[in-house]
């Protein structure tokens, strides 16, 4: 795509590819990632009590199907992995992660508006590789990351500053439909 080409080589300047990114995506792709349940909660109340309930023996599971507003709820909050690299969630789960034991119960975390309570459920799975072995990859695959955020950065700056005029009538009405 024409755009994307142009957009990687205006951000080429910024693009730095260092071992410790090298390191974080090798930790992210091929790292300890952590079988967790949650419970996500509107309320500090909410997740108090769903923490009381486990305390006095109810099973995770079965008050994350009845409390929890997540998705995960269906599941009995059984959840993908999550790595301590991994970006996507906030910082205080991953610390609070990184220091619990199998079976243990986190103490209410605040993320954004919601209330989460986590579970590990078992022990991470150790890297099945080296780093040695994939670090071209991982080189690789932290320069093409790192091109994405700073193309979604200067796209949106781009988009703030210039407005568009659609000239195509079929274009402006399926663009004004939804």
């Amino acid at each position: 795509c024409p755009r994307t080409a142009g957009l990687r080589k205006l951000v080429q300047p910024k693009i730095v590819v260092t071992d410790n990114s090298i390191n974080r995506m090798f930790a992210l792709i091929h790292g300890p990632k952590y079988p967790a349940k949650i419970i996500v909660t509107s309320t500090l109340e909410e997740a108090s009590i769903a923490k009381q309930r486990i305390i006095d023996g109810e099973s995770f599971s079965v008050v994350a199907a009845t409390i929890s507003i997540d998705q995960s709820a269906t599941q009995g909050g059984f959840i993908n992995p999550i790595s301590l690299a991994d970006p996507l969630w906030p910082s205080a789960v991953r610390e609070i992660i990184g220091s619990m034991t199998i079976g243990e119960c986190s103490a209410p975390i605040l993320i954004k508006d919601r209330w989460m309570i986590v579970t590990i459920t078992g022990s991470p799975a150790p890297a099945s590789v080296n780093l040695s072995e994939v670090r071209q990859e991982m080189r690789t695959l932290s320069k093409l990351a790192m091109e994405q955020f700073e193309m979604e950065r200067l796209s949106e700056i781009l988009m703030s500053r210039f407005s568009t005029t659609i000239l195509d009538p079929h274009i402006q009405r399926a663009m004004h439909a939804k």
